[in-house]
């Protein structure tokens, strides 16, 4: 990872920063940036977190200087999935609503769409098995969502099937409290 500025300067003069160095397979990191620090989540396999995907999180400082523990944190416990796709917003009370789709039943899961909430050194806020969409109405490829945070403190969730021949948009809204 390399941290830039607005305008393009390099701030982090070690880049690149090694985001985790586990093992396992860790995948599809997606970057929330707020105004004074960079948060990596990414889907990992890692056998002590559990059975499949599980997302993991990292946060650092404008330096790049990591500001957890050093392969990251467990932010949301997903067992039971094969490849997926997290996402993340930054909430307003510096704390993280995440996402993500699984669309296998792997090793005694129950595969959905989740999403949950965690604070910014990985303690969930909400049930991090809060799903709300079975695999067959779930994004198309695991791939095609977005979240957004809803202004009252919850997420709005927008995907897209294309499962059928009859793909159809979907979206929906969790509160607060999930």
């Amino acid at each position: 990872m390399a941290i830039h500025d607005t305008t393009g300067v390099l701030l982090n003069s070690t880049a690149p920063i090694e985001v985790c160095i586990q093992s396992d397979v860790q995948e599809n990191p997606f970057v929330v940036q707020t105004a004074d620090e960079t948060t990596v989540f990414w889907a990992d396999n890692r056998s002590s977190a559990g059975n499949g995907r599980q997302v993991f999180m990292q946060r650092f400082d404008a330096t790049g200087t990591p500001l957890l523990a050093q392969n990251g944190v467990l932010a949301m416990q997903v067992n039971g999935n094969n490849v997926s796709y997290p996402r993340a917003f930054a909430a307003e009370d510096n704390s993280f609503i995440v996402a993500m789709f699984t669309a296998f039943d792997i090793g005694g899961g129950t595969a959905g769409f989740r999403v949950g909430r965690v604070t910014n050194t990985g303690t969930n806020l909400w049930s991090d098995t809060t799903r709300f969409c079975t695999p067959a109405k779930g994004p198309n490829g695991g791939t095609a969502y977005g979240i957004v945070p809803d202004g009252d403190g919850g997420v709005v969730a927008i995907w897209y099937t294309g499962k059928t021949t009859r793909s159809t948009p979907r979206v929906l809204t969790l509160g607060s409290h999930g």
